[in-house]
């Protein structure tokens, strides 16, 4: 698998903290200066071209797309990412992380992939 190193601006965790992949070519990001700057890095450097889908927060970007559901913050934490989620025409499920997050945790904190 091609792996591309994508500059992360500084204040920001990681990567995974204002990007999610929401399908099969298509990259759920924060419509941030960070989110922004990332995606620039993204679109010149990656070895595929994605899609993007733009939200107004980076939290509200988090998502886990598992077997072609996407599991995505509920409209109680992030009322107008929802209204972006909503316009995502495949499965979805919208899956609270009021608690993790007070602890800077994201959807994707809660989980490991296995690919068999």
């Amino acid at each position: 698998w091609p792996v591309t190193a994508i500059k992360v601006k500084k204040g920001v965790l990681h990567l995974k903290s204002m990007s999610s992949m929401a399908g099969i070519d298509l990259i759920a990001i924060g419509d941030t200066d960070a989110g922004r700057h990332a995606w620039r890095e993204i679109e010149t450097k990656a070895h595929y071209k994605y899609k993007k889908l733009a939200f107004p927060d980076n939290n509200g970007a988090n998502c886990l797309f598992i077997n072609g559901v996407v599991l995505h913050p509920p409209k109680e934490e992030y009322p107008k990412s929802f209204e972006v989620w909503e316009t995502l025409n495949c499965p979805r499920i919208a899956l609270p992380n009021s608690e993790l997050a007070k602890a800077d945790g994201s959807l994707t904190c809660n989980s490991i992939r296995i690919h068999v």
